[in-house]
Order: structure tokens, then sequence, then C-alpha cells
């Protein structure tokens, strides 16, 4: 029989592992019922981030917003070629360098952005639905300890 100690040290570690593939399964869930509700809609989940990020920062060059979604830019031109084309986003060139190209959601684009927060205001409420306000309180507490952990990791 193992020491008590030494059970809970290994309950511990059971309960650290669960947690960190428990965090890994829901970004992975959510993900995948995201790309499902966006099948009603005509854009691809790369092109549905791009947006709602866009949406945020209107007249970002586009090399910064390939930086800030952590994407190539050419995956990113691509997908600003497709919103382009449905209308949706659009390209200018900058008045202080004519190298850059900023880039706009047309009202067409802000309607698309207002229905993908909607779609993942709905998801939201879903998912915590069963939730109690304390529960969620102790939940957010506990996720924002972890964010803060990754955050200074190197």
């Amino acid at each position: 029989m193992k020491p008590a100690a030494n059970r809970a040290d290994s309950q511990d570690e059971g309960a650290r592992r669960r947690v960190t593939v428990l965090l890994r399964d829901n970004g992975h869930l959510f993900r995948q019922a995201i790309r499902r509700r966006l099948r009603e809609l005509p854009v691809t989940p790369a092109e549905a981030r791009a947006l709602m990020y866009l949406r945020g920062d209107e007249g970002v060059a586009q090399a910064r917003l390939a930086e800030e979604l952590e994407v190539q830019p050419i995956a990113l031109t691509r997908a600003i070629d497709r919103l382009e084309r449905a209308g949706l986003v659009e390209r200018r060139l900058s008045g202080s360098d004519r190298r850059l190209r900023l880039l706009f959601t047309t009202p067409a684009g802000k309607a698309m952005v207002r229905r993908l927060f909607q779609l993942h205001d709905e998801l939201n409420s879903q998912i915590t639905a069963s939730l109690s306000d304390d529960d969620l309180e102790r939940l957010a507490a506990a996720l924002e300890t972890i964010n803060a952990a990754l955050g200074r990791l190197k």
C-alpha cells in the first residue's frame, strides 16, 4: 500500500493531467461545433476568424493581420481574396505608404461579423447552460490563472 502522501501526489498529478486533457479536448470540441455552425454561412472558419479580427481593427495592414492571426501571409491573402470577391472585405492602399494594403469590412462584412458573434453567443449559452453563476465564476477564475501561467511560459 502506498503511503498517504504518495497517494495524494498521485491523485494531484492525475487531476492535473485530466485538466490539461479536458482543456485540449474542450478547445477541439468547441472548434468542431463552430465549424458545424459555419456550414450554414458562406464563410470558412479561417475567413470567419479573419473577419472577426478585422472588425476589431479596421484599416489594419494585411501583413499585420497575418501576424495577429498567426498565419502565413499567403494563407491570409487567399482568405482575403475570397472575402473581397464575396463583398465582405475591401482593400485600400495606404495614403502614407502605397505599398501597404489596408483592410476594411464592407457593410455586408459588418453584417456577417454580427452573425458570427451571434453564432458564438448562442454556442456559449448552450455549453454553459448547466453551470450555475457560482460555477461559472470559479471556472472563469481558474481558467484565468491557467491563461496567466501559459502567458508566462517561454
